[in-house]
């Protein structure tokens, strides 16, 4: 098994989570690291001078929802994947310098 999202297997990771067994035979899952950057996205304040994150978060997550969806009925969840690893990203720029 792999994440997928980041592609790295289960043997280099601790622990895959995946998708509810009510959707689909086809699961996503998804490592500990990746979790642990989505939290530490999702957690962190806000920096002053910065833009709000909040709109931004919300569809980063609704995007993550419908990327698991896709992946676990088993369709072609490569343009839910790539809009994740975008909003993401603009996420992380909107944070500002550390």
């Amino acid at each position: 098994m792999r994440c997928s999202f980041c592609f790295k297997s289960q043997k280099g990771n601790a622990r895959l989570i995946c998708s509810p067994a009510d959707q689909s035979p086809n699961r996503a899952y998804i490592c500990a690291e990746c979790v642990e950057v989505l939290h530490g996205i999702l957690e962190e304040d806000r920096p002053e001078g910065t833009a709000d994150r909040s709109g931004q978060i919300e569809e980063l997550l609704d995007g993550l929802n419908r990327w698991i969806t896709k992946e676990s009925s088993g369709g072609d969840a490569t343009e839910e994947l790539a809009s994740v690893r975008d909003k993401a990203l603009q996420v992380l720029r909107l944070r500002g310098p550390d």
